[in-house]
């Protein structure tokens, strides 16, 4: 009874604090799942919606009505990174896989993945971002 008391306490609170971070909601509203990646000097947060990986404090940005360059970016078809490419390591602890994508940090520090911004917002590969855009 002890243990199913501690696994209750710790999802309550993985859910509490899920609902307190706006990174982690919006993501999850957007039908996303959220992780950090490290950066090298910094650590971030990222939403995979679908195939794609966003920043996930630029969809916080859209749902304060702000923009950020990433987003703009791929609403308007731009398949080419304006900023710097980085290399992140994803962790799958699903699969106990490990892979390495290549983000496009923009100059206001915003990011999306470059095979997501290669491809185009018109590729059917990204059709769960456009959603989650309302593109």
């Amino acid at each position: 009874m002890k243990s199913l008391t501690t696994v209750f306490l710790l999802f309550f609170s993985m859910n509490l604090m899920a609902m307190n971070n706006p990174q982690i909601r919006i993501c999850h509203q957007k039908n996303g799942e959220f992780l950090s990646v490290d950066l090298g000097n910094d650590q971030v947060g990222l939403c995979k919606i679908g195939n794609s990986y966003v920043g996930a404090l630029d969809l916080v940005y859209l749902a304060q009505n702000q923009t950020s360059e990433s987003l703009v970016s791929y609403a308007q078809r731009e398949k080419n990174c304006q900023g710097n490419e980085v290399q992140v390591v994803i962790s799958d602890d699903a699969n106990l896989k490990t892979n390495f994508k290549t983000l496009c940090q923009l100059s206001d520090g915003s990011l999306i993945d470059l095979d997501t911004l290669n491809s185009g917002r018109d590729s059917v590969e990204n059709s769960a971002l456009n959603m989650a855009l309302g593109l």
